[in-house]
């Protein structure tokens, strides 16, 4: 069936498909085997037609953007992954901007910078999309994406239906909102931003950019931070009490610079990831009776 399926896909206008791609080209930390297929949609339109096909085929998918905050399978998936990286368009009106999901924060920032709107630079140096971004309610020096979202246009899996959801409706929270309980697909969303001089919006952009080259380890295969910030404390400050600075399963290392960051030094897997993360919340609780949860997330 998934053959057939593809075949019609694959005829359609505004997309392209890959197969047998490994998972570990498409994610951040270089990690993951072969997905059976990979979708690339160019449109709204595309995308909404792919899943109405593949959900009525009961074919198994994910919805993927850059891949930033995701542990791919080690085995890999025996679906499709529909990858929204060709969903590039950007149409700023006045002091809002209307975004396709695929777009990144990087080039939305940047565009917005170059016609004088400013209030998304604090997000600039997160990599990965706008999709993304929505639904983990990503955010950087006190900013988050849902603060500056006026509404979101999602698929409505159960219902087959697209629909438009409000700022309230996202019921956004310290990295969480409605989109990550599984029924909606994120489209697209509209930001309201502010009016400001370039010159002063890039300068917060590099300054952004050089802090985070200081403090996080870039120059490694990463998924961002591993856990989410608990109440009145620092997960990288607690892993570092615990004496787990550098600490290594296979290529899988806690990052010496950030504690907060597993690093692939090579090879590492999804296996290695998640026995270092059970060895790290162990070793935390014991020391601080604080209990770590992931930020990342896993298949």
């Amino acid at each position: 069936m998934i053959n057939v399926i593809l075949s019609l896909l694959e005829k359609q206008k505004g997309i392209r498909v890959e197969k047998n791609l490994p998972a570990s080209r498409l994610t951040s930390f270089r990690i993951g085997g072969p997905i059976s297929y990979v979708v690339y949609p160019r449109t709204i339109e595309a995308l909404v037609s792919c899943l109405v096909s593949v959900r009525g085929a009961g074919i198994p998918f994910r919805i993927v953007g850059c891949g930033t905050n995701l542990l791919a399978r080690d085995e890999g998936y025996p679906g499709i992954w529909f990858v929204t990286r060709d969903m590039k368009e950007i149409r700023i009106q006045k002091t809002r901007a209307e975004v396709l999901c695929g777009v990144t924060l990087r080039a939305l920032v940047d565009t917005a910078a170059r016609v004088g709107l400013g209030g998304m630079e604090n997000l600039f140096g997160i990599p990965g999309t706008v999709g993304g971004a929505v639904m983990m309610n990503a955010g950087a020096y006190g900013t988050s994406t849902g603060d500056l979202v006026e509404n979101v246009t999602v698929f409505d899996l159960w219902r087959e239906k697209i629909l438009s959801f409000s700022f309230d409706d996202c019921r956004f929270g310290y990295r969480k909102s409605v989109f990550q309980e599984g029924r909606y697909v994120i489209l697209s969303a509209e930001f309201r931003l502010t009016p400001s001089r370039e010159d002063l919006i890039r300068a917060t952009m590099r300054r952004l950019t050089e802090s985070r080259a200081a403090s996080q380890p870039l120059e490694y295969p990463n998924a961002g931070s591993i856990f989410r910030r608990p109440v009145g404390a620092f997960a990288g400050k607690l892993i570092s009490d615990a004496g787990l600075r550098g600490y290594r399963m296979g290529d899988i290392q806690v990052s010496e610079k950030h504690c907060g960051f597993f690093v692939n030094r090579g090879s590492g897997t999804a296996r290695d990831v998640k026995q270092l993360i059970s060895f790290v919340q162990e070793r935390v609780f014991d020391t601080s009776g604080v209990v770590l949860r992931p930020e990342l997330v896993m298949e």
